[in-house]
């Protein structure tokens, strides 16, 4: 049985951790969770558990053979379809300006819709696919656990172009929110050898030695590297600066001072300044991307959270989708 989601202030304002020198502070005070400002029902089928957030607000929730689609101001359900059976839940993925759609799964499964009323023109099983895809706005790879990588075609979701293989096995990879960069975590040793690589070419930009084991990363915005690194009691979730000198780690916070557990999964704002941690059946913790403070938190049975493109939070539960936070107007991004 999973320890109760346990309470958090929302007003931390010390910092976790110091450039490179990486000093755990005591555990944040406790405090109430904060409630969350809307709740909208689900229809009772079909069981979704991913969800996504388009422009325009709409909710898109993915199920492992079908798609619904929501209006977040009414509840009203615009669209349900479905979709071939994946091995875990469809997730949107990209999304084209004339209407086409590309959904993914955390095991690799690909779809490619020409738009929501036609057909798939393009479809990957996961039984084809390798262990980690990478799939973003203007970029899609295949990241082998070898280490290759294998640039997809957009349109038929076919390997087109490859880079060498570096000799060591890929822990995480991602694609900055800009498309211009990759980054490759590859185990070494017991640390990581953590590369960012030139989209255009393969090039490798930086390479970084690091002590601990890379498990996940996502990029933010500008010089941030959010990754979940580390192993059993000493895991954490970190924020690093990757340039073309290396990637100097500006802080870090243990998993277990937040009480959660090594499953914790990051989602960051569009902007790269705020990132939240889902714990799968648990809730969502909000963090500031600046120095770690914690700035709010949420006890539910979460199966997923993201950031829309105004910086708002959403949380899914079963049977329904919780408007967790607005971004500050008066901050202009989050």
């Amino acid at each position: 049985m999973k320890k109760p989601f346990r309470r958090l202030t929302r007003t931390l304002a010390l910092p976790v951790v110091v450039a490179a020198a990486c000093v755990p502070l005591p555990p944040p005070p406790i405090e109430e969770p904060a409630p969350a400002i809307a709740r909208i029902g689900l229809p009772e089928a079909p069981t979704v558990e991913t969800l996504a957030v388009v422009e325009g607000g709409d909710l898109w929730l993915g199920g492992r053979d079908a798609l619904l689609i929501l209006d977040p101001h009414t509840g009203v359900v615009r669209m349900q379809r479905r979709l071939p059976t994946a091995a875990v839940p469809w997730r949107l993925a990209d999304r084209g300006e004339e209407g086409e759609v590309i959904l993914a799964s955390a095991f690799g499964d690909l779809l490619r819709l020409a738009d929501l009323d036609s057909s798939p023109s393009a479809h990957r099983p996961a039984a084809d696919a390798p262990p980690l895809t990478v799939v973003s706005e203007d970029v899609h790879f295949d990241v082998l656990d070898n280490s290759a990588v294998y640039l997809l075609d957009r349109a038929s979701l076919r390997r087109f172009r490859a880079w060498a293989r570096l000799g060591a096995t890929t822990t995480a990879a991602g694609a900055s929110p800009e498309g211009d960069r990759l980054y490759q975590a590859l185990e070494e040793g017991r640390g990581t050898r953590l590369l960012m690589r030139d989209v255009q070419t393969g090039r490798t930009l930086m390479e970084e030695e690091l002590p601990v084991r890379v498990h996940s990363l996502v990029p933010g915005r500008g010089p941030r590297l959010y990754t979940i690194e580390g192993e059993g009691r000493e895991m954490a979730v970190a924020r690093r600066r990757p340039s073309v000198e290396g990637a100097p780690l500006r802080w870090s916070l243990r998993l277990r001072e937040l009480q959660l557990g090594p499953d914790a999964v990051l989602r960051v704002a569009p902007s790269g300044e705020d990132l939240a941690l889902v714990a799968p059946g648990e809730g969502v913790v909000l963090l500031s991307g600046a120095d770690g403070r914690v700035l709010e938190r949420w006890a539910f049975e979460a199966l997923d959270a993201v950031f829309s493109r105004g910086g708002d939070l959403w949380g899914l539960e079963p049977g329904g989708v919780l408007r967790l936070r607005e971004c500050p107007r008066d901050r202009g991004s989050c």
